[in-house]
C-alpha cells in the first residue's frame, strides 16, 4: 500500500518549481491520457461567438516522449489566446530575493534534526554539493532537492514546460498563477517541514510505487482513484499529521488562492489553463469549486487508446 502520501505532492510541485525540462513528442505512437475539461462562459469575441475556456490536469509520467499529444488537446491549445500555468519558475527565471526566502537566516540547520537523521542528510546533501551548515536551506526545500536527485534518472519531462516552450513559440500571452511559492511554504510549521525530509530520508521504495500507482490512475482517467492516493497518509502518527498538513497548505490552500485569477481568466475567455491533477479532482478540487459557482464544465478528456475500458 502507498504509505508516504506527503512525498507524492512533493514530487508534484517540484514540477512547477524545480524541473525545467522540455518534451518532444513522438510521431508515431499512441496519443496519452489528458485530463480536461471545456469552461463555457466567457466574454464574446470580435464575431459574437462566446469563448470558451479548457481547465487541463497533469501529472508526472516518466515516459512522455513515448507519447503523442492528442490532437484534441492541441487544438484547444492553439485556439486559446492566454495560457496560465501553475508558476513563473517555468521560464527558468530564478529571483535572488526568492532564494534568499528558501533558506534559514541565522539558523543552526543541525539542531533541527536527530543525530542519525542528521547524518544521512549531510552525506546526502554533500553528495549533492550542498554544505547545509553554509547554506541552510529551509527543511522543505531540502526535500524537493533530494527527491529531485532520486528521481532525476527517471522523471525527464515536464507537460507544463512544453506548453510554455509552445506558447512562447506561437508568440501566446502566457500568465502565471503565482510567481513564487515561498509564502506557502512559510505557512507549513519548522517542525512538519522536518518531518518531511525524515520521509524522503527514510524511504524504501515507496515514493517510486506511489509516482507508479499515480500515473496508472492518470492514463486511465480514474479520477476517484487520484484523489484516494492523494488522500492516502502515512500509519505513523507523526507523519500522518504531516501528511494532512501538506495536503491542506499545499492543495486545497493553494487551489483557494488560485481560483480569483482562475475565474477572471474563465470570465475573460479564451484561455488555457494547465495546473496539477490533484487540485482538480475531489470535492475540493477547482473542478467542483468551479460548478459551485456555477460554471459549466464539460469533460473533453481524451484517454489514450490503451487504457480505454
Amino acid at each position: 500500500m502507498v504509505k508516504n502520501h506527503g512525498s507524492i505532492i512533493l514530487v508534484h510541485i517540484l514540477l512547477a518549481v524545480v524541473l525545467s525540462y522540455g518534451v518532444s513528442f513522438a510521431s508515431d505512437t499512441s496519443e496519452m491520457t489528458v485530463i480536461a475539461y471545456r469552461i463555457d462562459g466567457g466574454q464574446k469575441n470580435s464575431t459574437g461567438e462566446v469563448r470558451s475556456s479548457y481547465l487541463v490536469g497533469t501529472t508526472v509520467l516518466k515516459k512522455l516522449d513515448e507519447y503523442k499529444l492528442p490532437e484534441q488537446i492541441n487544438d484547444y491549445f492553439t485556439s486559446s489566446e492566454v495560457i496560465v500555468l501553475e508558476s513563473s519558475s517555468l521560464s527558468g527565471n530564478v529571483d535572488p530575493d526568492e532564494l534568499r526566502s528558501f533558506m534559514l537566516p541565522n539558523f543552526e540547520i543541525k539542531k533541527l534534526f536527530k543525530p542519525d537523521i542528521w547524518t544521512k542528510l549531510d552525506e546526502r546533501c554533500q553528495n549533492l554539493g550542498i554544505n547545509l551548515e553554509y547554506i541552510p536551506f529551509k527543511p522543505f526545500v531540502i526535500a524537493i532537492m533530494l527527491i529531485e536527485k532520486d528521481i532525476n534518472k527517471s522523471l525527464k519531462d515536464s507537460l507544463e514546460k512544453y506548453f510554455y516552450n509552445s506558447a512562447k513559440e506561437k508568440a501566446k500571452s502566457i500568465k502565471f498563477l503565482e510567481t513564487s511559492i515561498s509564502h506557502i511554504i512559510d505557512k507549513m510549521p519548522l517542525e512538519t517541514q522536518v518531518l518531511l525530509v525524515e520521509k524522503v530520508i527514510e524511504d524504501t521504495g515507496e515514493l517510486a510505487l506511489e509516482l507508479a500507482a499515480t500515473e496508472r490512475a492518470y492514463l486511465s482517467g480514474d479520477l476517484e482513484e487520484i484523489e484516494k492516493v492523494t488522500r492516502i497518509v502515512s500509519k505513523n502518527s507523526l507523519f500522518a499529521e504531516a501528511d494532512k498538513i501538506i495536503h491542506r497548505i499545499f492543495i486545497d490552500e493553494r487551489s483557494a488562492f488560485w481560483m480569483p485569477m482562475i475565474e477572471d481568466h474563465i470570465q475573460n475567455g479564451g484561455a488555457f489553463i494547465v495546473v496539477n491533477i490533484m487540485n482538480l479532482v475531489g470535492k475540493d478540487g477547482l473542478v467542483e469549486k468551479l460548478r459551485k459557482k456555477g460554471y459549466r464544465l464539460t469533460d473533453v478528456s481524451v484517454i489514450g487508446k490503451e487504457y480505454k475500458k
